[in-house]
């Protein structure tokens, strides 16, 4: 729940959605650096990681923890030939502005993704430059 109100913790959270996934990779862009969008089979993730567990399968789970490897992921697509991972890098410059416009015309933004007043205050704040 911590990681929701901006608490940093080592659990990564997924979504099933690809476009929301695209609006929190271009959210708030880092000057110079590449937006990145990750895809993966979460039963390939399961499998390669050892960490089978029948609550994981029931329960529909959708995060992951991660250790301090900075790059794991490529790490472990390095160490398996079928790897079922991709990253997906957004160019830098005018992209993500516009992406992020676009998945607002559909619905995709701030106080949709968190309906709360605080949600409702950053788009407003954003929309107008406040």
């Amino acid at each position: 729940m911590m990681q929701h109100y901006g608490t940093p913790t080592r659990l990564l959270d997924w979504t099933e959605v690809s476009l929301i996934a695209l609006f929190f990779a271009v959210r708030n862009p880092k000057l110079g650096v590449k937006p990145v969008v990750w895809a993966m089979n979460p039963g390939w993730l399961n499998k390669s990681s050892m960490r089978f567990d029948i609550r994981i399968q029931v329960q529909l789970s959708c995060f992951t923890i991660h250790g301090y490897i900075e790059d794991g992921f490529k790490e472990m697509v390095k160490q398996e030939n079928n790897s079922m991972i991709a990253k997906l890098i957004i160019e830098s410059g005018s992209a993500p502005g516009k992406i992020k416009y676009d998945l607002g015309t559909m619905g995709i933004r701030e106080s949709t993704l968190f309906p709360d007043p605080v949600g409702l205050s950053r788009e407003l704040k954003e929309e107008y430059e406040v």
